[in-house]
């Protein structure tokens, strides 16, 4: 996408759905949508934002992305929600809280505030089904490799519902 040569039927396919695209070697979006049908939780269950996730990245595998990344939560209709944190989004130049002892890095997806302790790493979910997107820009090789196997491949796909946040 976002090159397009002479190829016109491409070019209006992209614009039917907004005006341009980036290549995929300055950005790519895996998606987890919020339909039925696409997209799970480790539990093979749609995602939900009835239920609690957590988004582990260990040290060494931080979102592979050479310039920057973010995880943006969405509605079942693709709309960014407003929420008490005023947060729609967590990435690497927010004011993370990383491990300190081994340097991961974890996300708690919840339409509850996880706590004051977890709240830099919070990103707030709607009550019901819910799509989140994560941006890597200058993405690193690995990420081909991950795509080349599954549409939707991230070693750090949300887990399975974490339910005891204090």
């Amino acid at each position: 996408m976002g090159v397009y040569g002479d190829s016109y039927l491409k070019r209006a396919v992209v614009a039917a759905g907004g005006l341009g695209a980036n290549p995929p070697e300055d950005a790519v979006y895996p998606v987890l949508a919020a339909d039925a049908d696409a997209d799970a939780d480790a539990d093979n269950k749609p995602v939900n934002g009835d239920h609690d996730y957590i988004l582990r990245f260990e040290t060494t595998e931080l979102p592979p992305a050479g310039d920057f990344w973010s995880v943006t939560m969405y509605d079942a209709e693709g709309y960014q929600v407003a929420n008490e944190l005023g947060r729609l989004a967590l990435g690497d130049r927010d004011d993370l809280d990383y491990d300190k002892q081994d340097g991961s890095l974890t996300v708690y997806i919840s339409q509850h505030n996880p706590g004051p302790d977890r709240e830099s790493n919070g990103l707030p979910a709607p009550s019901r089904p819910l799509g989140i997107t994560m941006r890597l820009y200058a993405p690193e090789p690995e990420v081909y490799e991950m795509r080349a196997a599954s549409s939707f491949c991230f070693a750090s796909a949300p887990t399975a519902p974490e339910r005891h946040w204090p």
